[in-house]
């Protein structure tokens, strides 16, 4: 799911390159933090979840990041992009 998230970070989404490293990294400590497979969705409250742990030790800029890179995960989730079991992006319509 990361790899086919980054490749939709660098095609789709106006991320600058230089940022993308930190969207990943957010986004998987967040599934690492509710020890979520990450493949599932995550709900809203549980990104606000690990948005209130990463208030208590990081950066408010961190938050922020932090807050961008749920949203461009919530787009990737939408825009019908799912991840076989391994790893590789398809499409929900083509399937």
């Amino acid at each position: 799911m990361f790899e086919a998230y980054r490749q939709f970070l660098l095609r789709k989404a106006s991320v600058k390159t230089q940022h993308i490293p930190f969207y990943l990294k957010w986004v998987s400590d967040c599934y690492g933090y509710l020890n979520t497979p990450a493949d599932s969705r995550l709900s809203s409250e549980q990104k606000n979840q690990f948005l209130s742990h990463m208030v208590k030790s990081h950066e408010d800029w961190q938050v922020k990041t932090g807050r961008c890179s749920f949203e461009t995960l919530r787009l990737f989730s939408f825009k019908g992009i799912e991840t076989s079991e391994f790893g590789r992006a398809r499409s929900v319509e083509g399937s």
